[in-house]
């Protein structure tokens, strides 16, 4: 089996960057509250800057507060095609997102 990371298009980070630039209005006007801890790991916000992670961007507002080594970790998790190339004739690669 390959695993690999496949690119976000040019549309899904203006998508992304606009619900993102949203939860940051919302932490700003205190309508969201950012957690004082990694939701993953529990390091203090004090000691490591946190992000907001979204494992759904139809919910712009539902998010965890990660650190960014635990972030880093979701996002290439989410992100990750298992693909089995035996099953495909000739080595194509045909993939899906993996959830």
């Amino acid at each position: 089996m390959a695993i690999m990371v496949m690119p976000l298009s040019e549309s899904d980070n203006r998508a992304r960057n606009k619900i993102n630039k949203m939860v940051q209005n919302a932490v700003k006007k205190g309508v969201l509250w950012k957690s004082t801890y990694c939701q993953d790991c529990g390091v203090f916000a004090t000691e490591k800057p946190l992000s907001a992670h979204h494992e759904d961007y139809n919910k712009p507002y539902s998010v965890e507060w990660l650190c960014n080594k635990c972030h880093g970790k979701r996002l290439r998790r989410s992100r990750r095609v298992i693909v089995d190339i035996s099953k495909w004739p000739n080595g194509h690669i045909i993939s899906d997102t993996v959830s």
